[in-house]
């Protein structure tokens, strides 16, 4: 049954199989909208909350913005600038480098992008004709995954992370002393499903794990992210924002996701926006989607963006959030309070609004990675903040972002989109198998 679903069979664990140790995921992905909280500082640092100066600005708008004349070398470009910052952009400065230390340990940023993060031990028996992870080796829990095309072009076959909370490690831990982590759905259950939904959320995996490889700095509004790559991502994030708004304002409305998509792939960062847009391209141009309408959909008053699989009901409709931390694709019943409120359809929730959608029997054209406008920028992302969003520092830009408690906050604590703990037993009246979402596949190591 599983080579009738997924294209291949699982082998069974062997004695000879090896177990491969993996440590957690360091995911990236504004929904599940974090609460401020007047919570104490982390311990180390200056106790309290920092004060803020005059409005921060809540999410850097550059579009706009043309290169300052003039503006090279007026600042240091490798990182951020502590020289005569004010006490409290100190402050966080000091949060980010401690947390990440105790994040990374003695780990640095590889040559392929991806950032390791040590963490509790977890251990995957991958089979060797992976379609699925056989989960503790016992094969008694598969997690589905794709090995067609893209993703095994960028996905490993050799490593792979579990995102239960048990796995997560130290990053699930981490908190800024402003924000606590939004309400997650974790209570254990198992829900039937059928062969055609269980392909379509084989895919949907397989397609954040894509993401999360090719945007391994995750978003700039997200403090796990911001904390674990030392604040580059929100630098990153705000270059992608004003590389994708620029360009999209003179895209024709069918490739209206193109220029989110390159942007988030230039800078290997993005906000919900940018990394949807990535996720529904996809999506869109996978083959075993090109019978369902796959939607992009931005909810209004949430201000966030994610991409829903439509089923044949609205019960069978698949919520794909690449953005969280720790990113599990699930039916919209499973995604978080506020994450399936996108995921329902607009003449149910009117706040929704559908940004791009590929109606059923046609397939988009699919990204072609290796062309030179998708590749990721190799500049040093300060230097160019620096030189091209010269009305704010990045240092001040961030303090703002993550001192501002005001209703629209700049900044998010969602670890988790949906529940990592649903269980999904697949019965076609032959067979039974029990898949669980939240293992990712590791990114190959890119050249």
């Amino acid at each position: 049954m599983l080579k009738h679903i997924f294209g291949a069979c699982i082998a069974p664990k062997t004695s000879d199989d090896a177990e491969i140790e993996v440590s957690a995921s360091r995911t990236e992905g504004a929904a599940n909208r974090a609460r401020p909280v007047k919570s104490p500082a982390l311990r180390g640092l200056p106790s309290g909350s920092p004060k803020r100066a005059g409005k921060a600005h809540a999410r850097p708008r550059t579009g706009h913005v043309a290169a300052a004349s003039g503006s090279k070398n007026m600042v240091p470009a490798n990182g951020f600038k502590r020289e005569n910052q004010p006490p409290a952009i100190l402050n966080e400065l000091d949060w980010i480098q401690v947390l990440q230390k105790e994040l990374m340990g003695n780990s640095e940023i590889d040559a392929t992008g991806r950032i390791p993060i040590p963490a509790t031990k977890a251990h995957v028996a991958i089979a060797p004709a992976i379609v699925g992870l056989l989960v503790d080796g016992r094969g008694q829990e598969v997690s589905p995954t794709r090995t067609d095309g893209v993703f095994d072009r960028y996905l490993s076959r050799e490593q792979a992370y579990q995102l239960a909370p048990a796995d997560a490690g130290p990053l699930a831990s981490v908190q800024h002393h402003l924000w606590h982590p939004s309400p997650q759905p974790l209570e254990p259950c198992v829900v039937t499903i059928d062969a055609p939904t269980a392909r379509r959320l084989a895919t949907a995996r397989a397609t954040i794990d894509l993401v999360k490889a090719l945007v391994p700095f995750g978003a700039g509004n997200q403090v796990k992210d911001v904390a674990r790559t030392g604040g580059e991502s929100y630098v990153r994030t705000a270059l992608a924002e004003r590389a994708g708004s620029a360009a999209r304002r003179n895209r024709a409305s069918g490739e209206a996701h193109l220029p989110m998509a390159r942007a988030a792939l230039k800078w290997q960062a993005g906000f919900c926006d940018h990394q949807a847009a990535l996720a529904y391209a996809v999506l869109g141009s996978h083959p075993d989607l090109k019978d369902a309408q796959i939607d992009c959909v931005a909810n209004t008053r949430l201000k966030h963006t994610l991409v829903v699989i439509r089923g044949e009901q609205p019960e069978h409709d698949i919520v794909v959030d690449p953005w969280t931390i720790f990113s599990v694709p699930g039916l919209v019943a499973h995604a978080a309070a506020d994450l399936g409120r996108i995921g329902l359809r607009p003449e149910v929730e009117p706040k929704n609004k559908i940004m791009y959608s590929k109606p059923a029997g046609t397939q988009l054209p699919q990204i072609e990675l290796e062309k030179p406008e998708y590749q990721r920028d190799a500049r040093n992302p300060f230097t160019v903040y620096r030189e091209e969003i010269y009305f704010s520092t990045p240092e001040k830009m961030m303090y703002g972002s993550l001192t501002d408690t005001s209703s629209t906050a700049a900044m998010f604590d969602a670890t988790y989109n949906g529940n990592p703990n649903v269980r999904y037993e697949l019965d076609d009246g032959k067979d039974k198998v029990m898949l669980r979402l939240d293992v990712q596949r590791a990114a190959k190591p890119r050249q």
